[in-house]
């Protein structure tokens, strides 16, 4: 059925776990309850997601190393009649009179909150079963494909793209937990016909690691854009890419089947209409990017993205709508000067992001790697030449390590609040 890491969980396995979720009491009907899972064995994560599925339970999903404290007030937080942490066994009822019911059962979970105080998104099951079937239809992957999931599985992007879609095509995937890179590489060596679900830094990483064998030979990425550098390493290694895109509110809404440059978003998924519209829907039509806006059955998603739809409706990513930086009225978008600077021989990373100017109110700032010892007039010289005098950052600061988050992003909102500390 699924394996994680080389631990293999079969058909009869999962049965006998149903079986014993049936004897416990906090289990026994789960009709129209929402339940906090905090749970580190991907195995029984994963039998228990299905057996509150297929039971008309909703689920929210906690990841595995929050404190039960932390993990309790969020069980609260979300309405929910309890959290189960650490093992199904473990129930901790919400004594609060938060608690909801529901009348169809969904997969909750919290925005990112970076925009302002995160915000309790659920989707119903018979949503998510649509978006598999559409998500598998595109993908158009074989059962013996095997997947490898290095996301945790309490991302809807692990859980749902990564394992229940493969479980609904027949394939078997593997779940990878340890943080050992040679267990990956040993599961790609034994299986050749894989494709590896991953954030653009894990995968990055993998291609380095895998040189000159075993041979990748399909990347899939998705959570937050690819830089310049990670595309060219992963492109250089032969493999295919692919790049799904969607946010919290729609799940997956596109798939790139073969990544053409590390903005290329694909075509959106059959459910989904995409078009370009919003507060510069004028500069659209000129040429100039727009906020993605996804409609599906009444459904109207704002995704909050800048980006392109094509003459053959696949899209193109340009920005974060927040991330966009105003100088003096012109707007320079981070990725575009992020890959010029990329271009520079000698730079290993850099990220673009927005500073504070007592005149021309934003600033471009930039914090880069460089291989060696480097001034930051050379940095600016080199994109004088390439790009307009106003996109050019201001602020130039070279540090040994870019901060990231526990998944390997990184935040330009976070460099921004800590620099109007400073």
């Amino acid at each position: 059925m699924l394996q994680v890491n080389r631990n293999k969980t079969s058909v009869t396995d999962h049965e006998r776990n149903w079986r014993s979720y049936m004897q416990l009491p906090h289990l026994r009907d789960p009709l129209g309850k929402r339940y906090a899972l905090c749970i580190a064995d991907a195995s029984s994560l994963i039998s228990l997601v299905l057996y509150l599925k297929e039971n008309g339970g909703s689920i929210l999903l906690i990841h595995a190393n929050t404190p039960l404290e932390t993990a309790r007030a969020t069980m609260s937080d979300a309405g929910c009649a309890g959290l189960l942490f650490g093992d199904p066994t473990n129930f901790y009822a919400n004594r609060e009179q938060s608690v909801i019911a529901d009348s169809e059962a969904k997969v909750y979970q919290f925005s990112s909150g970076t925009t302002g105080r995160p915000k309790l998104i659920g989707r119903s099951w018979h949503a998510i079963n649509e978006e598999i079937a559409a998500y598998n239809e595109a993908i158009g992957l074989e059962a013996w494909s095997t997947p490898i999931v290095l996301t945790p599985v309490t991302h809807s992007y692990g859980l749902l793209c990564g394992v229940l879609a493969s479980l609904a095509r027949g394939a078997e995937p593997i779940i990878v937990t340890n943080a050992n890179p040679k267990l990956t590489l040993g599961l790609i060596r034994d299986f050749p016909d894989h494709i590896v679900y991953g954030v653009p830094a894990q995968l990055q990483a993998l291609a380095a690691l895998s040189q000159p064998q075993p041979a990748l030979r399909r990347l899939i990425s998705s959570g937050m854009p690819m830089s310049l550098q990670q595309f060219e390493l992963l492109s250089q290694s032969g493999c295919t890419l692919l790049q799904q895109y969607g946010c919290s509110e729609a799940g997956c809404i596109s798939l790139s089947a073969s990544m053409q440059s590390p903005h290329d978003l694909g075509v959106p998924l059959r459910q989904w209409n995409v078009s370009a519209n919003g507060p510069v829907q004028e500069e659209h039509k000129q040429g100039m990017p727009a906020e993605l806006v996804a409609e599906s059955d009444g459904l109207t998603v704002r995704t909050g993205d800048l980006g392109l739809v094509n003459e053959d409706g696949s899209l193109t990513f340009v920005s974060r709508m927040d991330d966009v930086i105003n100088v003096g009225g012109l707007k320079v978008y981070p990725l575009e000067v992020e890959e010029v600077i990329a271009s520079m021989p000698g730079i290993k990373e850099n990220v673009i992001y927005r500073g504070s100017h007592p005149v021309s109110g934003d600033k471009v700032k930039c914090m880069a790697v460089a291989e060696e010892a480097m001034m930051p007039e050379a940095l600016r010289e080199w994109c004088l030449k390439r790009l307009p005098a106003y996109k050019v950052p201001l602020d130039i600061s070279f540090v040994t390590v870019i901060p990231k988050g526990a998944t390997g992003k990184i935040s330009r909102r976070q460099l921004e609040q800590e620099e109007a500390v400073q």
